[in-house]
Order: structure tokens, then sequence, then C-alpha cells
């Protein structure tokens, strides 16, 4: 009876030493809890405050795509607090530009330049881009830092840092010894499907990784400037933006 018993006593403290090992990062023995590595990254990216105080951004890249023959430079206009969003691509064969303005006031807003005029998105692509702007990783690092009731966070059997939406992931963050995001994944992507960050970079109040590359190397970004903070008024996300 006596051994009996301690047989599932061992049993009881396996069980419990494996699914504690199983919520943490099992690179380290006492390895920081999921809050703590969000306020460590929030630090080593500028701090939580500026990233709090933060309305959104513009960043200009040169993009290096494996089946484009020339690289383009590619503008990323972005409103943290309000669906807002403009992308402006110069490929090879003319100007690609976006622009969504969904804040709620009056219909649903998307143009695409087609021909050299703007176009009315289709609900289906409002909705990718409203979805794109929604997960966004720097918004999503906007919204940590605001501590947003909607966000948790907690750690993949590999160690990476994940974020939670209404208990489905939105995206995960590999992070180094120094706490720095050195690679992303949206949703429940795979590690081997990473966008692997360069190293940070000051730009303002803000670090940013100085490059991007995912898709084995096919797809690369190459940053030449992020603006914090930048004009974020109406007619920025204006269809007449675009022939402008």
């Amino acid at each position: 009876m006596r051994r009996d018993s301690l047989t599932l006593t061992a049993l009881l403290a396996l069980a419990t030493s494996t699914s504690f090992a199983a919520e943490q990062p099992p690179h380290s023995a006492n390895p920081p809890r999921a809050e703590a590595a969000v306020d460590a990254m929030l630090a080593a990216m500028g701090g939580r405050e500026a990233w709090a105080d933060a309305r959104g951004y513009r960043v200009e890249a040169m993009h290096y795509l494996a089946e484009e023959a020339r690289p383009f430079r590619n503008e990323i206009l972005l409103d943290f607090r309000e669906p807002r969003l403009r992308i402006r691509g110069d490929r090879a064969d003319g100007p690609r530009i976006n622009i969504i303005d969904l804040d709620g006031v009056g219909e649903p807003a998307g143009w695409r330049l087609v021909e050299g005029r703007p176009v009315a998105m289709t609900e289906q692509e409002r909705t990718d881009q409203r979805a794109w702007w929604h997960a966004n990783v720097y918004r999503s690092l906007h919204r940590l830092a605001r501590r947003d009731p909607a966000l948790g966070v907690g750690w993949t059997e590999d160690g990476r840092l994940r974020v939670l939406e209404d208990g489905q992931s939105l995206l995960w963050f590999r992070l180094n010894h120094a706490n720095e995001p050195v690679a992303f994944g949206s949703g429940n992507a795979a590690a081997a499907d990473a966008t692997i960050f360069g190293p940070l970079v000051q730009y303002d109040s803000l670090k940013f990784p100085s490059f991007s590359v995912r898709d084995g190397g096919r797809w690369r970004a190459i940053i030449v400037r992020f603006d914090v903070d930048p004009a974020l008024d109406d007619a920025q996300f204006d269809e007449r933006a675009m022939v402008r």
C-alpha cells in the first residue's frame, strides 16, 4: 500500500512538472512570465510609454521580391487607432496603391489605383485589408503597450511569445537574449514561416527592425525610414491622394 502511495505521489509530481514546463519557454530554467517578457520587449524597442502614446507610423522601404525584375520603393502609412492605411508600391509596371478608411463614418471606403484612377475595392478586398491592419505587428505592439484588455499573452512550446486576442492566436514573437524581437508570425503560423527581423534601429522615440525577410528570402524589405506619428488627417486617406 505504501509503495502504491509513493508511486502515485511521484506520478502526480511528474504530471505537475510536465504541465508547468509546457507553459514556459523550455530554453531557460527560470524563464520570465509572459507579461514580464512583454515589458522587456517594449523596453528594448523604445519603452512602453512611447509605444502607448504613438498614434501611427509611416515606413519607407526598398522591396526585393524574387518575382520582380528590380527592387522598388514601398511606403505604408498606418493609423494605430482607426482602421485607416495607405500602401504605395512603385513597381516596374507602374504604381500600385491601396487606401482604406473604415472608421465607420458613412460607407466603408477602400480604393485601388487602376490605370491611373481610383477604383472602389470589393467587399472582400476591404475585409482583407482591414484584417491586415488589425493584426499589423506594430499596431499590436501599440495595443500591448496600452494593455488592451482584449489581448492576452502566453508561450508556445518552443519558447515563442504568443499574443492572443479573445483566446485566439493573433501573432507571436521570437525574442533574443536582449529581449528584442528577431522574428514574428501571424496567427498560428509555424516557426518555419516566420518573418525575420534585422537589428533594431532608433527612429524618433521608437526602435524598429532594420530589415525584414520571409518566404525563404524570396521577399526582402530594407528599411529606409520610419516616421512615428506622421500626418494622419483625413486627406491622407482620401482616394484623391492616389493621383496627386
